[in-house]
């Protein structure tokens, strides 16, 4: 069974850094397990690996989509599986690092096989949404399957109208399907690294990150985008790219833009940790202590090759 290296945890809890460092130590190269770097003209914003990280190390996945493609678990999976085979081919180890929790649960075990949402059930949850809105939809989700609905945004409607079709298609809430596929039959021989520092940390990260996006060049990627026409785009919703907009259009000022955009990524690493808590691998909280990450490697990688 082939070896991986997975590395994960909330945003901005360092785990590109750790990433790097480790695939420098054990020749490894990098592949890309978050939703929101996929996609080009869209680096600065994701937080998407510099010119000099990509000098260090191999990084393979990263803004390789048009900001109006889409990307899914499913095709996360395929994608993966092609480079994880060609970076074993070349006699190195896959990292797998990213923020997107189902990202990496299927890469362990698949992904839950659920039945075909007939073409009525599609249209008539459309229709529901359109009707009554996003919010009361969520709030019916809530009422269904209320664990699925508290690790989604409540803007999220793609997810929103996933779990809603699939509840009317079979009766069973979308979480039920998760739990019966179980996850647990893994496809590679994982090493689950799991980078969760203390909340007051990761809040103070945010902050400097925030503020370093749009110093780079964050407001630069939302115009392109807007000029481009790429705003209804799902890939737009990425945190940062709609109040940066809004600050372009003069609707906010930058401060406000800014703010926001911290208020939005402290939501959003709060459901991270809220998902990985839930994730086998050893936990490590403090991200300064690498040497404690690259001994629990080399460990890990002698119980394999034994």
């Amino acid at each position: 069974m082939d070896r991986i290296i997975l590395i994960f945890g909330p945003t901005a809890c360092s785990k590109s850094r750790i990433a790097i460092n480790v695939a420098t130590r054990f020749g490894c190269e990098i592949i890309n397990a978050d939703s929101r770097q996929f996609f080009k003209y869209m680096k600065i914003g994701t937080a998407s690996p510099t010119d000099e990280d990509t000098k260090k190390v191999p990084h393979h996945l990263y803004n390789i989509l048009e900001p109006d493609e889409t990307i899914n678990a499913g095709r996360f999976k395929n994608f993966a599986d092609v480079k994880i085979q060609q970076i074993i081919s070349r006699g190195k180890i896959p990292i797998l690092v990213g923020g997107t929790g189902l990202y990496i649960r299927v890469l362990k075990g698949g992904i839950a096989r659920i039945p075909e949402i007939p073409s009525e059930i599609r249209l008539r949850v459309k229709h529901q949404i359109e009707t009554d809105g996003l919010k009361k939809c969520y709030e019916y989700l809530e009422k269904i399957d209320k664990e699925y609905a508290s690790i989604i945004k409540s803007n999220d409607r793609h997810r929103i109208e996933r779990a809603i079709e699939v509840y009317l298609t079979t009766g069973f809430p979308f979480s039920s399907y998760h739990k019966e596929h179980n996850f647990k039959k893994s496809c590679y021989r994982t090493i689950s690294i799991n980078i969760l520092p203390p909340k007051s940390l990761i809040d103070k990260r945010i902050t400097i990150r925030t503020r370093e996006i749009y110093k780079n060049g964050i407001l630069e990627e939302a115009r392109f985008l807007m000029e481009n026409g790429y705003t209804s785009a799902h890939s737009f919703n990425a945190i940062g790219y709609r109040e940066a907009i809004s600050y372009l259009k003069g609707e906010i000022d930058l401060n406000k833009a800014i703010e926001a955009t911290e208020i939005r990524t402290r939501q959003y690493a709060k459901r991270q940790i809220t998902w990985f808590k839930r994730e086998e691998g050893r936990t490590f909280t403090d991200p300064e202590k690498e040497d404690d990450i690259f001994e629990f490697i080399n460990k890990e990688l002698l119980n394999v090759q034994n």
